[in-house]
């Protein structure tokens, strides 16, 4: 038997990661640059060059620009690309009651339909190209209902639902798509929000939130890891499959 292999391993080819401004999109940017994949790191916000990094300026919230994106990105990287990762996204708090047609309009373009149409772009680049993996962030809000991000939620939850029909779609050609659901992680998002830590960690009964059982918050880079293992040769088998990274929050559901 050939001795296992505990280091993560990449086919040959580049990485186009969104929302590597900052936080969850950032780390992730910065892990693949340091295991040698040349990654396109893709942001409305400026991103800062470095060793295997390469800036590019992107925004979901404009979808029509996205195939020139894309093909900017591809010109960008000095392999062709063979991973994308979906990270970048917005929140918008507020009552489901309430949410606003601007909101719910900016919350679906975003977090859904820019995602979409890069995958799309991606989808079909690497199923003429022998395969690869696309990787997206959705939140464990996608899965449960959740008081005063209920828009949020809900553009999430389509956001999972499309990628695992891209999964299926994209199989045949050696396309591997799956997804990762975050809950709260020390982010400028989660910052955002305005909650003390510890009340998020705690949970708090009036509304339905029953805490992080691991007793802290995520970091970026708990995140960007487990991205990673799905990205590797490791993870070759694994396709319409969702990673829960939220120190037990969603209980599993």
């Amino acid at each position: 038997m050939t001795p296992p292999q505990l280091a993560l391993t990449f086919s040959q080819g580049g990485a186009l990661v969104t929302g590597a401004a900052s936080g969850i999109g950032r780390a992730t940017a910065q892990l693949l640059a340091a295991a040698g994949v040349p990654t396109v790191a893709a942001d409305c916000q400026p991103v800062v060059a470095g060793p295997n990094l390469f800036p590019l300026h992107l925004d979901l919230g404009q979808p029509q620009t996205l195939a020139a994106a894309w093909q900017a990105a591809q010109a960008t990287s000095p392999q062709p690309l063979r991973y994308l990762v979906n990270v970048a996204g917005i929140l918008r708090s507020g009552s489901g009651a309430q949410v606003s047609e601007a909101d719910w309009t900016e919350l679906i373009t975003v977090n859904a339909t820019g995602p979409l149409r890069l995958s799309q772009l991606a989808g079909a680049a690497l199923a003429a190209h022998g395969g690869g993996v696309i990787v997206t962030v959705t939140s464990n809000a996608a899965h449960m209902p959740r008081t005063g991000i209920g828009a949020y939620g809900a553009s999430k939850a389509a956001l999972h639902t499309l990628m695992g029909s891209l999964a299926l779609e994209l199989a045949p050609a050696g396309v591997r798509v799956c997804t990762v659901s975050p809950g709260s992680t020390a982010t400028p998002m989660q910052a955002a929000m305005q909650v003390p830590p510890q009340q998020v960690i705690a949970g708090q009964a009036s509304d339905f939130r029953l805490g992080i059982p691991l007793g802290r918050l995520a970091n970026p880079e708990d995140v960007a890891h487990s991205i990673l293992f799905l990205l590797s040769d490791q993870a070759r088998h694994l396709t319409l499959c969702d990673l829960r990274v939220d120190g037990g929050a969603s209980l599993g559901l």
